[in-house]
């Protein structure tokens, strides 16, 4: 899922970044390491590298903590290449959603799941739901955007498109 965001700066002038706010590495169903991803999506010119590993409870594979060890270690390599944003794919309400914002995947993953609405209030993160299932729309009210494309399927083909969603 590519695309451009501009960021307005507090002095006025524009910033454009080309990113990708959904890629998952080895320490979920991904197949390389972060600094790999990071050397690819220079290559490919890219201004950020995004993670969004999956996370479905304690039992998730490498989310222990010599696991979350391995992966802050392998993400301060990818920072030496690109700039590193890190978000999570997590279960919430039946669906998926990606949760960027640092404080709040700290919390997930010291805490725990389930996830709920106040929690994604309180942190102020920000909010996608990707891989959209059936009943989606009860998530709706809840996240800032919808994953419009995923592995080149547009989830929203056949459906109504979120009214005042950002399709990204």
């Amino acid at each position: 899922m590519r695309f451009i965001v501009r960021v307005m700066l507090s002095y006025g002038s524009i910033m454009e970044y080309k990113i990708n706010i959904h890629a998952h590495t080895i320490f979920s169903d991904g197949f390389n390491t972060p600094y790999v991803m990071a050397v690819m999506a220079k290559k490919l010119g890219f201004t950020a590298l995004v993670i969004t590993d999956h996370y479905y409870g304690r039992d998730t594979p490498f989310m222990n903590k010599e696991g979350r060890r391995l992966q802050k270690k392998a993400i301060q390599e990818a920072k030496h290449v690109l700039p590193v944003i890190t978000g999570i794919e997590i279960p919430f309400m039946e669906q998926e959603i990606l949760v960027f914002g640092g404080a709040v995947v700290n919390w997930i993953l010291e805490k725990g799941l389930p996830l709920n609405a106040q929690c994604l209030a309180d942190y102020n993160c920000a909010t996608v739901l990707c891989h959209p299932g059936a009943d989606y729309e009860k998530v709706l009210p809840y996240v800032d955007a919808y994953e419009r494309y995923n592995s080149g399927n547009d989830f929203f083909k056949d459906r109504t498109i979120p009214n005042g969603l950002q399709g990204w």
